[in-house]
């Protein structure tokens, strides 16, 4: 699933896709697929938009511009040697490099 609607200047069409996407999550976890599957979700970079550098200064608007975002969903049963793994990694910079060696 690809999402590019946050893409323009005024930050309104990527609410468009609130509803639809938490109807699609809803489902996902009454269909039972949240118990054996882990949801990444990864944005290609950091805001850049909606005058997010009126707020910061400029080097801490460069970190936010330059780093993407990235939630993860993990199944409740996970593996404990793969939580040990996520809690140490948890507040470190990761790379989608290091997620595609990690599952």
């Amino acid at each position: 699933m690809q999402f590019s609607e946050g893409h323009e200047g005024t930050g309104e069409a990527v609410t468009y896709i609130d509803e639809d996407f938490d109807d699609f999550l809803r489902k996902f976890d009454e269909k039972g697929y949240l118990k054996n599957t882990t949801v990444l979700l990864l944005s290609d970079h950091g805001n850049h938009m909606h005058y997010v550098y009126q707020l910061t200064t400029p080097q801490q608007y460069i970190h936010e511009r330059s780093l993407p975002m990235m939630y993860i969903a993990l199944p409740k049963n996970i593996d404990q040697k793969y939580m040990k793994q996520i809690k140490e990694n948890e507040q470190k910079l990761v790379y989608a490099r290091d997620i595609h060696y990690f599952f």
